[in-house]
């Protein structure tokens, strides 16, 4: 009785797509609309292994990635930063449409499950917020999407190890190599026991120069991990 009742309110107040407000109605359309989500582009070109920019020579560093170490063994992003992305992304952050990491992590899957990424993942990790930060926001979306995704592959998430002990600047605000230096010695992890010898999944909802990303990769790489396949949805401008 209570999921007849269900599907007749759902009939006379519809779901909407947080995008458009678009009635939520056919198959499978639980969290976005079939049009919005028909318009992802997801990014299958070759790209820079530093900071994912299209790059048509591959497994290579673009110009303003050569000269710098990376940590990660591997860099995956799912989609073009277009105006669907861009704007579930700001939802997830700043409106708390949380259920949109459900669509936002299988596009991750999607990605993740290519031939050329790692077989074995152990372990995902969310980059993580200073303190202070997540008291501000009251929640990490990149925690949000690492646990679709831990869910998804059946890997445990850590959220607790990986911490970041210096509040730094916001990297938007920053040039490239500011952003480096902004947020070095930004990380810690708390037992290396837990991450010695392990493949992790490094997890963001943006990548923009790979600073961020590399930093915690850094972090983990000293603590022990074998493998990182740092993650993000987008690649930002």
């Amino acid at each position: 009785m209570r999921n007849i009742g269900n599907v007749l309110l759902n009939l006379i107040y519809p779901l909407r797509c947080p995008l458009c407000q678009r009635p939520l109605y056919a198959p499978g359309e639980s969290y976005l609309c079939q049009l919005c989500s028909s318009k992802i582009k997801r990014l299958t070109l070759s790209t820079c292994w530093g900071c994912a920019k299209p790059f048509f020579e591959k497994e290579s560093l673009c110009f303003e990635c050569k000269g710098k170490k990376f940590y990660y063994d591997k860099v995956v992003v799912a989609a073009i930063y277009d105006d669907i992305i861009r704007r579930s992304i700001h939802l997830l952050k700043y409106a708390r449409k949380t259920a949109l990491a459900k669509p936002l992590g299988a596009l991750l899957i999607e990605a993740i499950s290519r031939p050329d990424c790692i077989d074995r993942i152990d372990l995902a990790i969310p980059v993580p917020l200073h303190n202070r930060q997540l008291r501000r926001r009251g929640f990490n979306q990149a925690e949000i999407l690492a646990r679709s995704c831990g869910q998804r592959l059946a890997i445990p998430v850590s959220t607790g190890n990986l911490i970041k002990t210096k509040s730094t600047l916001s990297q938007s605000d920053l040039k490239r190599d500011e952003r480096f230096k902004n947020i070095e010695g930004a990380f810690l992890v708390k037992k290396p026991s837990d991450i010695k010898g392990k493949n992790i999944l490094l997890i963001d909802d943006v990548l923009t120069t790979g600073a961020t990303l590399n930093e915690c990769a850094r972090t983990l790489k000293r603590a022990g991990a074998e493998k990182i396949i740092a993650m993000a949805i987008a690649r930002g401008l």
